[in-house]
């Protein structure tokens, strides 16, 4: 190999080492302007209000009746739910709340026992 050729190489190979070293990572990762979108005050308000009528069903607390009568007033007092002044919880940190009321292992807990002894639903605190 021609002593011109090997020196091509050389460069070709550090100028490709070069660009991954200093160039952008993907994606904002750690990025110090990144904040996480607030989640859905409204769609929380929902998706928790359902599964606390869900798992009391599920558990036997709640009758077929007592569940629709559990689903009924969601709608009406979750429409234009805001989260309190300086309340701002993530879309995982609401996630992590549903997943836990959804949970059929926890069902025989009384949903109250459950939000009292786990803190994944305490957003606003």
């Amino acid at each position: 190999m021609s002593p011109l050729r090997r020196w091509l190489l050389r460069a070709a190979a550090a100028s490709v080492i070069v660009a991954c070293v200093t160039g952008p990572a993907p994606g904002n990762v750690g990025g110090c302007g990144a904040s996480n979108p607030v989640a859905p005050a409204n769609e929380h308000c929902i998706n928790e209000r359902f599964w606390k009528c869900r798992r009391d069903l599920a558990g036997g607390r709640l009758n077929e009746s007592e569940y629709m009568d559990c689903l009924a007033p969601i709608g009406p007092a979750c429409q234009g739910a805001m989260w309190p002044a300086g309340c701002e919880p993530s879309n995982s940190q609401s996630a992590a709340c549903i997943t836990l009321l959804s949970r059929s292992d926890l069902v025989s807990t009384p949903t109250d026992v459950l939000l009292m002894n786990n803190d994944d639903c305490n957003l606003c605190l």
